[in-house]
């Protein structure tokens, strides 16, 4: 059974909120008589937006939100101010504005941490949290629900611990750590018991239970099922017991036990038709006629999987179409039925090309969402840096009054003391402001390049440049994706990591510009955005060097019996055009032939060499640093034949 991830974060975050369930025109009458606290109105109107118009009418919410901001603000109250964000939080989170989120929350919990108020602290920590697992960051996930979790043991908040400890579970399984999970799941499944949340209580049995089939040790994961399944069937939970039934069925299948199998997939689709659940149909269908096809039984097969698409595609979901195109591939296939069966797999291609398309697209939101939380701390760090400045001349002026006033035969002493004492302030501010100062260069230049960084700050904008003659570098592991499922996630993660931050030892080290990482990719560019005449150079000297540093790391971990990337690397030369992306979520990027002819290069290079074009060469042929390989033209995808040259350094 797949968990619904989206539903249960979702829960998550509702828990924010108060759980009284107020009358909405009782909630509004306190708001609008101004004769109440404004502790209470606020209150009132926080409740009010959440309760009334959060999940139906989101954007009616949030201008009641911000209209609680503003009372807040206006009163200085800090409490009604914090109220405002996490709930402002709350509103990003379900228009799927994750980075608004975060900043929200983030505020939020700066407020409640500010006024010790630990159980909305902790209630922030935990949404921070989950904003990060969505974001695919498990560290930082873990971090933020691991303080939340502190903080709840601080209160004897018993209540609350068992979503947390799920959450830090969920994490520990997702880098593959079961034993980890397993630690965790117990736990909560242990509170809840303790509680007597039953239907919980059954959650958590099935959570265990997945995560012993994950295991392949069925007998506990059967075991626990089934305590899980009793509890569904006393409370008439039919939803959740149907989903089960589909994870017994397939549990069931894995085991070769046919027999058993069938009986609770069909289970599983009886009870999902009965509540007009179609994903729960799909998926039953789906399982069944995979099913039918190992016991040889096609006409079944074909005909609960083609009912099964035409749910699917009802539904929209890609996933169970995949599911279901899958299973009538290899029905038709089986039967001997090659023309459907070529049917059902050109549909299978369609599907994963939209899939790859969905992953792409969360990938760049996932840059877009660093790089706004980055920006936002920009932001943050100037209005700590103005509001010092201001305190500074309240200072000032407060110094010179007392000054004035002071008794002349005093005057000289309190003003060398006043001087002596607001020079060392002035200094401690000062350095203060310069720390805060460089982190927001750091940050900046972290985004951008130093001279398109020092525009943007100058002038509030940057204007895009078109150059002659750019060298782009490109890198890419071979057969990534085989060798990273071999790896667990944080193995992967680290080896990856470990790799591009030797990459950006090397670009520094020559003075070239970073571009960009898109997975396993680097990409890099020699001759802006000041152009230089020996970028050429430089770019084949860093991509030696980087192909040397592949080479020794691979010797050393192989040594280790370890696995190890080999990685091919393509250079070009040509004009681009080159500049900021975006007013929000800004990048520095490059367009133009040139970008796309280089990642050919790469694509068409061989592992541990250095593979550069025509145009390269031509810039580099006389260079007596270098020994050149002619490849010959070699076809390239909306190329044609490009000529192709291997490149190392004299002996």
């Amino acid at each position: 059974m797949k968990r619904q991830v989206k539903l249960v974060l979702l829960l998550v975050v509702i828990a924010v909120k108060s759980n009284a369930q107020v009358n909405l025109d009782s909630l509004w009458s306190i708001w609008r008589d101004t004769t109440n606290t404004d502790s209470l109105r606020i209150t009132a109107l926080n409740n009010y937006a959440w309760d009334g118009f959060l999940f139906s009418q989101p954007e009616t919410a949030f201008k009641y939100m911000q209209m609680e901001l503003d009372l807040a603000e206006k009163k200085n109250f800090k409490h009604g101010k914090a109220l405002a964000y996490n709930a402002m939080g709350a509103y990003y989170w379900v228009k799927g504005q994750h980075a608004n989120a975060l900043i929200h929350f983030k505020k939020g919990l700066e407020l409640f941490t500010e006024l010790n108020n630990k159980g909305n602290a902790a209630r922030c920590l935990n949404n921070i949290g989950i904003i990060y697992r969505s974001q695919g960051n498990g560290i930082k996930a873990l971090r933020y629900f691991k303080e939340s979790y502190a903080l709840r043991l601080e209160l004897g908040d018993s209540s609350t611990l068992p979503n947390i400890l799920n959450n830090i579970g969920n994490i520990y399984q997702d880098q593959n750590e079961n034993d980890q999970a397993l630690i965790y799941y117990e736990k909560s499944l242990l509170i809840r018991q303790n509680l007597g949340d039953t239907i919980n209580t059954a959650n958590a049995f099935v959570n265990i239970g997945l995560l012993f089939h994950v295991e392949k040790k069925y007998d506990d994961a059967l075991r626990y099922f089934e305590r899980a399944l009793a509890i569904y069937q006393k409370y008439d939970d039919s939803k959740n017991r149907a989903a089960l039934l589909n994870s017994m069925g397939l549990l069931y299948k894995e085991q070769r036990d046919f027999k058993n199998a069938k009986k609770y997939l069909q289970q599983s689709s009886v009870l999902s038709s009965e509540i007009g659940d179609k994903s729960g149909i799909a998926s039953a269908l789906t399982s069944l006629g995979l099913l039918e096809v190992e016991q040889k039984n096609y006409a079944s097969a074909i005909k609960n999987c083609e009912e099964a698409l035409s749910l699917s595609n009802q539904m929209g979901s890609l996933p169970l179409e995949k599911e279901s195109c899958t299973c009538l591939f290899y029905a038709h296939k089986a039967k001997g039925d090659s023309e459907a069966a070529l049917d059902y797999h050109l549909q299978l291609t369609r599907i994963n090309d939209s899939i790859q398309g969905i992953e792409v697209s969360k990938s760049l939101q996932q840059m877009e969402f660093e790089r706004q939380v980055a920006k936002d701390s920009l932001v943050r760090v100037e209005e700590k840096r103005i509001v010092e400045a201001q305190h500074q001349e309240e200072l000032r002026k407060e110094e010179y009054t007392r000054n004035a006033i002071a008794a002349a035969g005093f005057l000289f002493l309190i003003m060398a003391g006043s001087f002596y004492n607001r020079w060392r302030f002035v200094k401690r501010s000062n350095n203060i402001i310069n720390q805060e100062k460089d982190r927001s260069e750091s940050l900046l230049l972290n985004i951008l390049p130093s001279e398109v960084a020092e525009e943007l700050k100058t002038k509030g904008k940057t204007e895009a440049r078109a150059f002659e003659r750019i060298t782009i570098l490109f890198t890419d592991f071979e057969n990534f994706t085989q060798k990273a499922e071999k790896l667990s996630a944080p193995d992967l993660v680290q080896e990856v990591n470990t790799c591009f931050e030797y990459f950006d030892h090397i670009i520094d080290k020559y003075g070239i510009e970073k571009i960009k990482t898109i997975g396993d990719a680097y990409m890099a560019a020699g001759g802006l955005p000041v152009p230089a005449p020996d970028a050429a150079k430089k770019c084949v000297l860093a991509a030696i060097d980087m192909q040397a540093f592949i080479s020794a790391r691979k010797q050393q971990k192989e040594a280790n019996g370890e696995l190890a990337f080999d990685m091919r690397i393509g250079i070009h030369t040509g004009p681009v055009v080159a500049g900021v992306v975006g007013v929000k979520k800004f990048q520095y990027d490059l367009w133009g032939d040139t970008v796309n002819t280089a990642s050919r290069v790469e694509a068409s290079g061989v592992k541990g060499m250095v593979n550069i074009s025509g145009a390269t060469q031509e810039l580099l042929k006389d260079d007596k640093d270098f020994v050149f390989t002619y490849r010959g033209k070699i076809n390239v995808k909306g190329k044609g034949a490009v000529d192709m040259w291997f490149v190392d350094k004299a002996s």
